[in-house]
């Protein structure tokens, strides 16, 4: 037997901390496991003379493994599984990208107008080519503001849904959206089209939030979207509420997570996130001196969790503890697509709108896949010091867009930067 090179022992005062990054499993640890580990470690190790419940549980969770086990193939070959997985569809379908804010940190160009009919007929064919493979498929509904093309939506949705039911083919949807054009007659065409979950943005309490995520027309957007959290969390619509932090809002955490618990805003079902605000493209590169480092960043996270279950958001206790992850994102799945309203196809959201960086059109099937589609799939992202890194299963390489940006071909998740201080944040949690 062997350790794991995903084994991570900590101390927590008197306690010892295991941590494996393949299985994230996580325990506190006595005496005969530091045995364990310290014969193996010395080369004396004798299977015959440790408790087999013992040894049993240590197998389970990876913190040791077969000496002929190689975990970096086993990696990749767990990555491949699920990168080349056919049965499982997952778009990203932009209906417009106009939008009615004007965010400060927006990466996207706001170019007027709709999907086409032709376009969506193209979507719908598209999937119609896959469907006998399928057992899941899954949309995400994007932006610009998807909400300002509601008929498209409503259209694509029937024609998709039935699609699905005739296949017998696992159908999910979920939107991303400012929340500002919400009302019950949306909430009931949620309901029929299977919008079973939404992502919505408030970047602070209202002076904060309105100064950042600007209406088209100048109102104030804090207290409609607040209100509309709460009509969607009524309706048992998920409500997952991003927090986009820099160094000129991260001050209003406090205050708006104080302010979401005063309005008593459901907080046994919100889900609360953050984002670093990052000058993906050259529509938001006015930002880039406020954007935070990924450390910087990181640091702050543990924080603002404890924040936040100090409030009573009771659903988030679990919500940054790590998972495998073989594949990071739409970008390295071959059966993954994003798609703007001119039919261009895109492996990345920060993509969607720029023509130059698309991979082929859903109205041209021969361009489909096209060589930068096959590269983006086709990326290495156990790169340089990824092989040797503790964190490699749960960050592998980090996001693929930033990466290839980067010399070293990895750009490191948050992770890297705040390991010790999670563990800590979830030995106190999880004690109680």
């Amino acid at each position: 037997m062997k350790l794991s090179r995903y084994t991570i022992l900590k101390n927590y005062g008197d306690k010892t901390l295991f941590f494996n990054s393949m299985s994230c499993a996580f325990a506190i640890v006595d005496d005969s496991f530091k045995k364990v580990v310290s014969d193996i470690e010395n080369g004396i190790y004798d299977e015959s003379k440790i408790d087999a419940k013992l040894i049993k549980q240590m197998k389970r969770t990876n913190a040791i493994i077969n000496d002929d086990f190689d975990e970096i193939e086993y990696i990749k070959y767990a990555r491949n599984l699920s990168k080349y997985d056919m049965t499982s569809l997952g778009l990203t379908i932009a209906p417009t990208l106009d939008c009615n804010f004007r965010c400060i940190y927006c990466f996207e160009n706001h170019i007027h107008g709709s999907m086409s009919s032709e376009v969506q007929n193209a979507v719908v064919g598209f999937i119609k080519t896959r469907i006998q493979r399928l057992k899941n498929l899954s949309i995400c509904w994007f932006g610009g503001e998807p909400l300002l093309s509601k008929s498209i939506i409503k259209h694509l949705s029937e024609k998709i849904i039935s699609l699905c039911k005739e296949n017998n083919v696992n159908y999910s949807s979920s939107i991303i959206s400012n929340a500002y054009l919400i009302d019950e007659n949306t909430i009931a065409d949620f309901k029929q089209f299977k919008i079973n979950d939404i992502q919505i943005t408030l970047d602070g309490t209202e002076k904060v939030h309105d100064s950042r995520r600007k209406t088209v027309s100048g109102k104030s957007s804090f207290w409609t979207i607040v209100n509309n959290i709460k009509m969607l969390l009524e309706n048992n619509i998920d409500v997952s509420l991003r927090i986009n932090i820099d160094n000129n809002n991260i001050s209003e955490v406090d205050d708006l997570l104080k302010l979401l618990a005063e309005e008593s805003i459901f907080q046994e079902q919100l889900v609360i996130t953050f984002g670093k605000v990052s000058a993906v493209s050259e529509a938001c590169k006015s930002v880039e001196s406020e954007c935070l480092s990924t450390e910087q960043y990181a640091n702050s996270l543990i924080g603002f969790y404890r924040k936040v279950l100090g409030y009573g958001f009771k659903k988030n206790l679990m919500i940054i503890y790590p998972k495998p992850h073989f594949n990071f994102c739409t970008y390295d799945y071959a059966n993954s697509y994003v798609i703007d309203p001119l039919g261009y196809i895109y492996k990345c959201w920060n993509h969607i709108g720029q023509k130059e960086k698309s991979c082929g059109s859903i109205i041209d099937k021969h361009q489909i896949p096209s060589m930068f589609f096959m590269k983006c799939v086709n990326r290495e992202s156990i790169v340089g010091e990824c092989a040797n890194c503790h964190f490699l299963p749960i960050c592998m390489g980090g996001c693929p867009d930033e990466a290839t940006k980067q010399k070293d071909g990895h750009s490191c998740e948050s992770i890297k930067y705040n390991f010790d201080n999670m563990l800590d944040f979830y030995y106190e949690q999880l004690k109680k």
